[in-house]
């Protein structure tokens, strides 16, 4: 101040006014990022639709009644979601390509996913309540019920949007949110304004719980400006939902029935190849959600005749499969790795030390004794191997019925 105490100096007037111009503009940053009322009610109405869609796709595909309602829309930033969700989790990837593009992550916990992929492989939910991990074939289970489950609600977007609306396929992984960050994935970053939807989810007496939903706050706000101020059926309230949810409901139980087909067609049909999937990917799922995709590569051939070039060999004989239950139809496309084993034995250090070329080892097996085949390291046969267009090949003599197949995986 002046030395009379009346007035502010000049510097002091030009902090004041800076302090002021700051605290405008962190009001504003603020507000940046917050959707009003009404793109949050705009936002929880669609998602309402589209999940009521994607209940009706899980309720197909479990046998057991879903529900998930209560949409509650919060804006966050991903650190502060860490932080609130420290458990392990399930965590889906759910791309948008065609329609809308963006980036959805769902968050399911892990008791809920187990339960989930143990109704997917013909189990009663109650095995999956204790699994505090999921192993490969769980997880491309839950990926292909949330291949599923998007895929309804894509088709419930397509008609809010009046457009079509397409994802890749999910994939699923079991990981801590905090990895998320410190593996550099570039999904969000730390600070990112991220919108998080919460819905309830009730499948039948096995699962009473919750799940989250993740997108980019500009991905949200754009789906809700163009929902306020676009032509959509939604504005329009020409949104049939009981017609959504039969148009879902049929190309469910349309897809599991051509899964089903086609296993009894390859099993009647001699030269027919069963389709196998090229994914490399833990819990990728194997189909598109608008249509089944074609496999790259086909590992396996049944039912087919080859040349067998060993004289000492007869052609392969049609052996019979029995069929999986409906529901296991959905993970056939699951690649496992699959080994012949000759034989094995025990050697001391040294005598490794000592191998060479020209070296011999002799194995526990006799000449003539069936080989093993594993599948994942597990014994599922015994057959002999033989050559097939100048490949080593394997022919099946004594496996174990498909039930223990599948224990056994």
């Amino acid at each position: 101040m002046t030395n009379d105490g009346n007035f502010l100096s000049q510097d002091e007037i030009d902090a004041l006014m800076n302090d002021q111009e700051d605290e405008e503009s962190a009001a504003a940053g603020s507000d940046d990022f917050n959707l009003n009322s009404e793109e949050i009610d705009v936002i929880g109405e669609v998602n309402n639709i589209a999940m009521g869609s994607s209940a009706t796709a899980l309720s197909t595909l479990l046998d057991e009644k879903v529900d998930i309602t209560t949409p509650e829309v919060d804006v966050k930033t991903f650190q502060q979601l860490i932080e609130e969700y420290d458990r392990p989790c399930v965590l889906v990837k759910v791309e948008y390509v065609e329609g809308i593009e963006g980036l959805s992550l769902l968050v399911i916990d892990t008791e809920d996913a187990a339960v989930i992929a143990d109704l997917m492989m013909g189990g009663d939910g109650l095995e999956g309540m204790d699994q505090e991990m999921l192993n490969e074939i769980s997880l491309s289970a839950v990926g292909e019920a949330m291949n599923q489950m998007m895929g309804a609600a894509s088709t419930a977007m397509s008609n809010i949007l009046d457009e079509l609306v397409n994802i890749s396929p999910p994939t699923a992984e079991f990981i801590d949110l905090d990895d998320v960050i410190e593996e550099g994935r570039d999904w969000f970053d730390p600070n990112e304004k991220i919108v998080v939807t919460s819905f309830k989810l009730k499948v039948g007496d096995v699962i009473d719980s919750s799940f989250k939903q993740i997108s980019s706050y500009n991905f949200v706000k754009d789906l809700a400006d163009s929902l306020l101020h676009g032509n959509t059926g939604l504005m329009d309230n020409t949104i049939d939902e009981e017609e959504i949810e039969e148009e879902v409901k049929e190309e469910v139980d349309t897809s599991v029935k051509e899964e089903y087909q086609e296993t009894a067609g390859s099993q009647s049909s001699q030269g027919q190849k069963n389709k196998s999937a090229s994914q490399t990917n833990t819990g990728e799922a194997g189909r598109s959600s608008q249509q089944r995709r074609e496999p790259q590569n086909r590992n396996i051939e049944r039912e087919e005749k080859v040349d067998v070039q060993s004289a000492q060999f007869p052609e392969f004989s049609q052996s019979s499969t029995q069929p999986l239950p409906n529901n296991m139809e959905l993970i056939k496309d699951v690649p496992l790795e699959v080994t012949v084993r000759l034989g094995k034995t025990v050697m001391k250090i040294r005598d490794i030390l000592d191998l060479g070329d020209g070296s011999i080892i002799e194995l526990d097996k006799l000449a003539g004794e069936p080989v093993d085949l594993l599948v994942n390291g597990k014994l599922v046969a015994k057959g002999e191997v033989v050559v097939i267009d100048e490949n080593f090949g394997f022919r099946v003599k004594d496996i174990i019925s498909p039930a223990e197949r599948l224990s056994k995986i």
